[in-house]
């Protein structure tokens, strides 16, 4: 498209465009083309971004490496008064967790000890 504007952009070119009535048309384009231009480069830049982005993947493998440590905090503090409020109440989320999975776990994964 640079090379058809640049050429379009000459004076000769500007007098056939003038002749045939298309110098309107000619502006439209070359504003719908400067617009394509910016869109794409503002793509370009998010696409740059999202590629520095940790992938959901890894993020969820870690969420879940975080919270069985978690859990097993909690686990081993169950018997101190202050912690008994905290470990039922996750006991009935990992419950109600285990119970709404639409997907049937393997027999080998081992869940969070509660």
């Amino acid at each position: 498209m640079y090379k058809l504007i640049e050429k379009l952009d000459s004076a000769e070119s500007a007098v056939l465009l003038q002749s045939l009535n298309l110098t309107e048309a000619y502006q439209l384009f070359r504003t719908a083309q400067n617009d394509f231009e910016s869109l794409f480069a503002d793509q370009v830049k998010a696409n740059a971004a999202l590629r520095e982005m940790e992938s959901a993947t890894s993020l969820r493998g870690q969420l879940t490496y975080d919270l069985r440590n978690y859990l097993g905090l909690v686990n081993a503090m169950r018997n101190i008064e202050n912690w008994k409020s905290l470990y039922r109440e996750l006991k009935e989320l990992v419950t109600a967790a285990r119970n709404s999975d639409l997907v049937a776990r393997p027999a080998a994964a081992s869940p969070p000890v509660m």
